[in-house]
């Protein structure tokens, strides 16, 4: 991603799937939901760009935007794009075992909050874009 306008494109082509059917058919907001409370956590010095810590706070952001955007047919799951994100080159999530650092292949738990083991980082250009003041997210109140 060179530009903020190459950015912006990426986000609109997130892999995000679709549920329903006929006039009830819409794309998955769960991809850019958890992007933006990503975001939202950086810019109010929650995270930090290379660790987003699968938290509380997180889900909880999650869900503030996310009861926004849903419909009856959206479930509230943040699990499941927290380590999904990384097909569409944007968030590596990992977890320690054994004091070791892996790749994430599970959905997280919400009992891992307090473990504190699962994480992530923003990749594929777009933490050049959080790191620069002029194009930095802004806080939105919801």
């Amino acid at each position: 991603m060179q530009t903020i306008d190459n950015a912006i494109e990426w986000i609109y082509g997130l892999h995000v799937g679709v549920v329903g059917q006929g006039h009830s058919r819409h794309e998955k907001p769960h991809k850019p939901v958890l992007l933006l409370a990503v975001l939202d956590l950086i810019a109010t010095g929650q995270a930090t760009p290379d660790r987003i810590l699968w938290s509380q706070a997180l889900r909880q952001r999650f869900t503030d935007y996310f009861e926004i955007v849903r419909t009856q047919l959206d479930q509230n799951t943040p699990e499941n794009p927290f380590r999904r994100l990384r097909t569409d080159g944007c968030l590596k999530a990992v977890e320690i075992v054994d004091g070791r650092i892996t790749p994430l292949i599970r959905d997280p738990l919400v009992g891992d909050f307090a473990r504190g083991t699962i994480s992530a980082a923003l990749t594929g250009g777009l933490k050049r874009f959080v790191l620069t003041p002029a194009v930095s997210p802004s806080v939105i109140t919801l």
